[in-house]
């Protein structure tokens, strides 16, 4: 009798996953990375060979001509902390610290949502961007425009800070802008500046969290979400523009479609 197998996926079954939910060759990729959700490739158990397996996946089905970004958001000004893109390391696990080490690798100097990508189009995407971290012309709004995908590995939507950009092109109630100031280190300048980010109200009586069982549900629905069983998880696609469409839809519906807490229309 054969043994059990000793590993939940490997490289090849991952690229079929991705060309599933629908990535392709010169689509441009933003990905929130869970890697232990979707169990061992066959590669190896060791988090750097995981790394190395889900990375080269992702770069060989998107081709030399694809875009693949991941966020390394470090919260710097909301910690009263400088921000050095060559070295301030990413908050957000241990896939995203290793990707913005990577050669070639470019990062935005946004010093509270840095976002790091490699591919023909990310200089474009990354250059100049404002202080308003999800305002008119943020990453997220270059990355509706330039036609990209949101595709998830392990993770559902409780990790697409995307929401965030709709929220305040929409101006939900549950949320207001606020300006956190510090210094950027880039390279051998220290350049005093400013970042505004788009908070939650954390008082007790108006406390609110993200909350997107319904955004998945309707995105579900509506089949514009793609997702391809792999491991012990998914590889999740849907573009920008649609997960937007459905954002704005949903909080025109109701104004905390995306959120929960204190509502006194919904008590």
């Amino acid at each position: 009798m054969p043994l059990e197998k000793d590993y939940h996926y490997n490289k090849a079954e991952l690229k079929k996953a991705l060309l599933e939910a629908g990535i392709k060759s010169g689509d441009t990729v933003f990905s929130h990375v869970g890697m232990g959700f979707i169990g061992y490739p066959q590669e190896g158990k060791d988090l750097n060979i995981m790394f190395d397996v889900i990375l080269s996946a992702f770069l060989e089905v998107l081709g030399p001509k694809g875009n693949f970004i991941v966020p390394t958001y470090t919260y710097s000004f909301c910690k009263g902390e400088n921000f050095d893109p060559a070295n301030s390391a990413s908050t957000v696990g241990f896939f995203t610290e290793e990707f913005r080490k990577g050669r070639g690798v470019k990062r935005s100097l946004d010093p509270i949502f840095s976002v790091a990508g490699v591919g023909p189009k990310i200089r474009e995407l990354f250059e100049n961007l404002p202080d308003d971290c999800f305002g008119p012309n943020c990453v997220y709004d270059r990355l509706k425009r330039a036609d990209a995908q949101i595709c998830n590995i392990g993770v559902g939507f409780q990790f697409a800070t995307f929401i965030h950009y709709a929220e305040e092109s929409a101006g939900v109630p549950y949320r207001f802008k606020k300006t956190f100031r510090g210094w950027l280190i880039n390279g051998s300048e220290k350049i005093a500046k400013e970042s505004v980010y788009y908070v939650r109200n954390v008082e007790e009586d108006v406390s609110t969290f993200p909350d997107l069982s319904r955004l998945e549900r309707d995105a579900d629905n509506s089949g514009k979400l793609k997702k391809a069983k792999v491991g012990l998880g998914f590889v999740t696609s849907i573009s920008c523009k649609n997960l937007f469409d459905l954002c704005i839809t949903g909080i025109k519906s109701h104004p905390w479609y995306l959120a929960r807490g204190y509502d006194k229309n919904n008590l």
